[in-house]
């Protein structure tokens, strides 16, 4: 039975999925950020590096009675979280709030009031529209083709859908976006929005299309697949990238409800082989504009009455909920400069020392990027980067270092981050020159651990442009050179 921990995500999703020595949790964390990403029923523990091709996968497992949570963060980073600048941020917003709470709300306060009690009387007065509007509502069965389905006459008819999921010029945000005024879908010009995060990260946006898609293989309950896709393009922030966790909130009212975005509901294939990725994946450098998907799960008879962008407990944009049946394709998407200094990779003189919440410390390398062979088990096109280094534990909290406190490694590739893969490059050249996977390193204080981390590139993904030591979303991570070595270097372990 595996022991319970943080351990790689098998669903590829995220970094890390804790496991409760049972089952898979919802729990998965990534690049410095824990969050919520349901399991699908047919998890099972991670496979083991190098395992052989005559292992047997695990049968699906039962899922448990009383799911154990998991325990505070393990995920690296690179000081405590009360040195960390959104904590000190933070204080300082409830110290300035609890201040004002003592003065007497000014004019701009009672209009923002207003604005608030407008937007509540907005959405009760849509839920009383649909109270009374027929009960015919487009439903789409378990399985069946949405392109067949006939929209009845209380939702908008299906449109086709624009040639360019992007705006191909830049446009000043349009007037509107409110529950009487909504903004158009898809339209390059008037369905913009802006974003600002309460951490202060800024993103500029476009909603390209609703579309109805087919229900997940791993949904068994009836109801319709709504997935919104669109583009983000990072405009401020204080990191190296962006914080995927930061990135706008979408919510769709429904018989005036909120419904929040679902995961792993949908059958969201069609849309990302047709370049849109998750929005929770958005770790973009400043100026990289992102194609983005969130899908949402809605009963069989539900109508939406709007989509809303942005904090629905604040002023969020409204955005007319047409739903289409085609695919809007992703034009051309800028990609930004990342503006860091890059360390020189392959000299030991250039290491790191790096620290988790823990006690755990440790000083490393980043030795050389080797390319690999694709590994057997892989069918997708594309190409490995290897990132080969040497770990050294300097301070432990126990008798080995955790090797969960190791540092966190990613590529930068196009303007977006890569996270390490599993499984899916051909290390066997790698370990014989004495190199082990980054998450085996359970080692004693002082010891050198020689690692490796895999990186998988589809086809198509352009020049690396930097090796992300730490989370690239936190201002003290370290960037490298993305130099790829010809040969495989001996580990320096002196």
């Amino acid at each position: 039975m595996q022991q319970a921990g943080w351990a790689a995500d098998p669903t590829g999703r995220h970094h890390l999925r804790y496991h409760d020595g049972r089952n898979w949790t919802e729990h998965v964390s990534g690049g410095g950020t824990m969050g919520i990403d349901p399991m699908p029923p047919t998890g099972g523990p991670p496979p083991t590096p190098g395992e052989s091709s005559t292992s047997v996968a695990p049968p699906p497992m039962a899922a448990p009675l009383v799911t154990t949570p998991p325990p505070p963060i393990i995920e690296p980073d690179k000081k405590p979280v009360w040195k960390r600048w959104w904590f000190i941020t933070g204080v300082v917003f409830v110290i300035i709030a609890a201040i004002a709470a003592a003065v007497a709300p000014t004019d701009d306060e009672a209009d923002e009031a207003d604005e608030a009690a407008d937007t509540v009387a907005a959405i009760e007065s849509t839920s009383d529209a649909e109270d009374t509007a027929p009960e015919t509502a487009a439903s789409t069965p378990n399985g069946s083709d949405p392109e067949t389905t006939t929209p009845a006459a209380s939702e908008p008819s299906p449109t086709t859908a624009p040639t360019t999921a992007a705006p191909t010029t830049t446009a000043p945000m349009p007037e509107g976006g409110t529950a009487d005024s909504p903004l158009p879908i898809g339209d390059s010009t008037r369905s913009l929005f802006e974003y600002e995060s309460f951490l202060g990260d800024s993103w500029n946006g476009y909603v390209g299309g609703i579309v109805e898609t087919g229900i997940g293989q791993f949904n068994d309950e009836p109801g319709r697949c709504l997935v919104v896709v669109g583009t983000l393009t990072a405009t401020e922030f204080g990191a190296g990238t962006s914080n995927s966790f930061d990135a706008p909130s979408l919510t769709m009212l429904v018989d005036g409800r909120a419904v929040d975005s679902d995961v792993s509901s949908c059958d969201v294939d069609a849309i990302e082989a047709a370049g849109y990725a998750w929005i929770l994946n958005a770790e973009v450098t400043q100026g990289t504009t992102y194609a983005f998907y969130d899908e949402f799960f809605l009963p069989t008879d539900a109508v939406p009455s709007a989509l809303l962008v942005g904090d629905r407990f604040g002023d969020p944009l409204f955005f007319e909920p047409t739903v289409t049946t085609e695919i809007p394709e992703v034009g051309e998407l800028s990609v930004g400069d990342l503006d860091r200094e890059l360390l020189a990779i392959g000299d030991p003189t250039s290491g790191f020392t790096y620290s988790d919440f823990g006690d755990d410390e440790c000083e490393g390398y980043i030795g050389a990027l080797i390319e690999t062979p694709v590994g057997e088990y892989t069918d997708d096109p594309g190409r490995c980067i290897v990132v080969v280094g040497v770990l050294t534990p300097t301070e432990v909290d126990g008798v080995t270092a955790n090797p969960f406190t190791a540092p966190n490694l990613s590529l930068i590739a196009d303007g977006r981050v890569v996270q390490y893969d599993f499984n899916d490059c051909d290390t066997s050249a790698l370990e014989a020159a004495g190199y082990e996977w980054i998450l085996d390193a359970e080692v004693v204080e002082g010891t050198p651990y020689p690692f490796y981390d895999q990186f998988f590139l589809p086809d198509g993904t352009g020049d690396l442009d930097a090796v992300v030591v730490g989370s690239s979303a936190d201002v003290d991570a370290l960037y490298y050179e993305p130099t790829i070595f010809a040969e495989i270097p001996a580990p320096v372990v002196e």
